[in-house]
């Protein structure tokens, strides 16, 4: 049985790898594919950017995160229930003095009894009624049980909370700030895998170009050496085309490196794996028109720049958060309801326990005084945030 258990272990973790390379692969796949290799223009290379890259997905996380910040915000303008449960032991009852008897004999109203009633209460009344030699400090009563019991619910509800609200329009305009950010992030990302893209067109021209060149002072090469060996040229000029063909070679090199490391930083960016080989389809010439437009743009307005809308939204945050102060000076507002049943015995058997329940319904209004300052000089540092911005 145990080795069952191993084998089917090893099973299962091989069959999650294999799932995961295959999850990866029908993202490939979905592609165009060329003996093994993947074909990639600049508007593939963007699609899969903007689908693959961690910084695009944790954008879109964050507008997610916001959204909940703010139907948690609005959340909090909904009851609230609560279902509480209490034990309290106590060390030491409390002690309760009465002066003058416990209200009956002396304070009884004649007209409200029956004369029966009466005669039951001057009897009870002289039997608690206190020594007149004794005050107030005469030997007390003392009160309660020693284990009490207590659940029930607690229902709150918010009836005027001018912070709450404010708070609610912030969330908002954080929702609105993390949209933006997104479009930004998609936009520099954007112009960052065009860039890279160019850059890795531009290597490859390069390399092509250096490649035809040692090709051409190869068979330059050639051709001087047999010129030379039926005495037509020098040896000098055998000499330098050597050297010219040679000089190419570091070039050359250089110029792989450079189309390798190009190639890397394009797929490090549309979040593909760096052994995935590449097909780039076109050259630097097919997107002549392309990059002359992105250098000299048409439109040259400032209404849709995202830095400039981020630097709205924050000033409109900041605004909000200065509204949120000035909200703390308001009343507060609540109602609330309370519905308990209690307990008290000095034993522990359950079963015997008598339950009586107790209920309140009430609201509560708040008005805030002073607290040290704190909401005076929170104000004034919010305000002092949107004269900076």
């Amino acid at each position: 049985m145990k080795i069952k258990n191993y084998i089917f272990s090893i099973l299962f973790f091989c069959g999650l790898t294999g799932l995961i390379n295959l999850q990866a692969q029908n993202k490939i796949d979905s592609l165009t594919l060329q003996d093994g290799k993947l074909i990639l223009n600049l508007e593939t290379a963007i699609d899969i950017a903007l689908s693959e890259n961690p910084s695009i997905k944790v954008a879109d996380m964050e507008i997610t995160k916001k959204e909940y910040a703010n139907k948690s915000a609005k959340g909090a303008l909904l009851p609230q229930l609560d279902l509480i449960g209490q034990y309290q032991r106590t060390i030491k009852r409390q002690t309760v003095y009465f002066d003058g008897g416990f209200g009956i004999g002396g304070d009884i109203d004649p007209t409200k009894y029956t004369p029966e009633e009466l005669k039951i209460a001057q009897v009870i009344g002289k039997l608690f009624a206190p020594d007149p030699s004794t005050t107030s400090s005469s030997e007390g009563v003392q009160m309660g049980r020693f284990n009490m019991w207590t659940t029930g619910l607690n229902v709150s509800l918010p009836l005027i909370v001018p912070s709450l609200w404010k708070n609610i329009q912030m969330t908002e305009v954080d929702i609105e700030l993390a949209l933006e950010k997104s479009r930004a992030s998609k936009i520099n990302m954007i112009n960052q895998v065009t860039k890279s893209f160019y850059s890795l067109l531009l290597a490859q021209d390069s390399y092509r170009v250096f490649k035809e060149t040692y090709t051409t002072d190869s068979l330059n090469l050639v051709n001087i050496t047999n010129r030379f060996k039926q005495g037509v040229v020098a040896e000098y000029d055998v000499i330098t085309a050597d050297v010219r063909m040679k000089s190419l070679i570091p070039t050359i090199l250089q110029s792989e490196n450079m189309m390798k490391i190009a190639e890397i930083q394009l797929k490090m960016l549309i979040g593909i794996d760096s052994e995935v080989p590449l097909i780039i389809e076109g050259a630097l010439t097919d997107y002549e028109d392309d990059i002359f437009n992105t250098l000299i743009p048409a439109d040259t307005s400032l209404m849709n720049n995202s830095d400039l809308k981020q630097f709205d939204l924050g000033t409109q945050q900041a605004k909000n958060v200065v509204e949120l102060q000035k909200s703390q000076f308001y009343p507060v507002l609540t109602s609330s309801f309370n519905y308990t049943y209690m307990s008290q015995n000095n034993d522990y058997k359950f079963k015997d326990y008598r339950w009586d329940p107790y209920s309140v319904v009430g609201i509560s209004l708040a008005i805030p005084l002073f607290n040290g300052g704190q909401r005076y000089h929170n104000l004034k540092q919010s305000k002092i945030q949107v004269l900076q911005l």
